[in-house]
């Protein structure tokens, strides 16, 4: 799960940190430039079953696939604004056969991109030289845990010995190919089960050389067209006793969830394997999709009465097209307009 306490985008959203256009002028129109940076998942399967995952439970409601690579391509020529690029978000990325050539494609045209693995797919050497050579500029190493038996509590099904074998194979194709990208950091996700192996993990990361990033758990509640209802039950069962690696909104019990307005909308839009386009990345249902860029322009979608009705939820602009139904009209993640 994303560490959304960093997503709290100080109302610049940029995956990278370059500096796009701020929030407080975008939020005037609701048909903003065509966006800089975009999340698109090259697939949505996954080996693991973490419980609190829809792809590791399987409550998620979309197909599985992955991503053809004529429809990634036929993405950024949709999309020839795109700088940055997220090439994961509910499966884990190195499942799909051809993310070496879709790694390689972007970095052609000037895209910097990122990946977030499990690295629990036993993979040779051949393969990591493959997707150092591609040009990826950035992978977070999803490792809960110092030791396999809490790692394997939230990681079902996960081998840390493996994933940790795999840091070691990318580091010597790193070396191998005299190439310093990608920058591999090792993340942390604190539940209660493993917060006490964070100075430990934090030294095994700096003995691979990788840096170390902590990030708080989130029990599915950012997920607005969920139908799971337990969620004090997770926190009870998952979140950290010590506060510190807690979100705001758990210690605050805050309604929205974040603090801000949603960035999404007119930033950073999300493309599932088989070409649908979700508002954001929490959506897990397929009847939430904005549209579908296997059958449409993106910019048409991007610029439909979904779009623009959604953000007005936000925007100071109000929208008067047809009246609309979409997923945002009942997600608490966010602060509405005058709110």
């Amino acid at each position: 799960m994303k560490n959304l306490k960093t997503l709290a985008f100080d109302a610049k959203v940029k995956v990278f940190g370059r500096k796009p256009l701020p929030l407080r002028t975008l939020w005037l129109s609701l048909t903003p430039p065509m966006p800089m940076c975009a999340t698109i998942d090259p697939a949505d399967l996954c080996v693991l079953k973490c419980p609190i995952c829809p792809t590791g439970t399987g409550t998620n409601k979309y197909k599985k696939s992955v991503m053809p690579f004529e429809l990634f391509e036929k993405i950024l020529n949709d999309i020839p604004s795109l700088e940055d690029i997220n090439l994961y978000n509910w499966g884990e990325p190195f499942l799909n056969p051809q993310i070496a050539e879709m790694i390689r494609t972007a970095k052609k045209r000037g895209m910097r991109t990122q990946i977030s693995s499990n690295l629990n797919i036993p993979k040779n050497l051949d393969f990591w030289e493959g997707i150092v050579e591609a040009g990826l500029d950035v992978l977070m190493a999803s490792l809960d845990g110092a030791t396999q038996r809490s790692y394997e509590i939230y990681r079902r099904g996960g081998n840390l010995d493996l994933a940790i074998a795999n840091v070691r194979k990318i580091t010597e194709a790193k070396k191998a190919l005299a190439l310093e990208t990608p920058k591999i950091s090792w993340r942390f996700i604190v539940n209660k089960y493993n917060e006490h192996e964070i100075g430990e993990a934090k030294g095994m990361a700096e003995e691979l050389g990788l840096d170390f990033e902590i990030a708080f758990f989130n029990v599915g509640d950012l997920i607005p067209d969920s139908e799971t209802r337990d969620f004090e039950e997770r926190k009870a069962f998952w979140l950290p006793v010590n506060k510190k690696f807690l979100n705001d909104w758990y210690i605050k019990k805050r309604k929205p969830l974040i603090n801000t307005h949603c960035p999404f909308l007119w930033s950073s839009p999300i493309i599932s394997p088989s070409g649908k386009v979700f508002p954001c990345c929490h959506v897990i249902d397929e009847n939430s999709a904005f549209g579908d860029v296997s059958k449409e322009s993106f910019q048409s979608i991007w610029h439909n009465e979904k779009y623009r009705y959604s953000r007005s939820l936000f925007a100071v602009r109000k929208y008067e097209g047809p009246a609309v139904s979409t997923v945002c009209a009942t997600c608490g993640n966010y602060k509405r307009r005058g709110k």
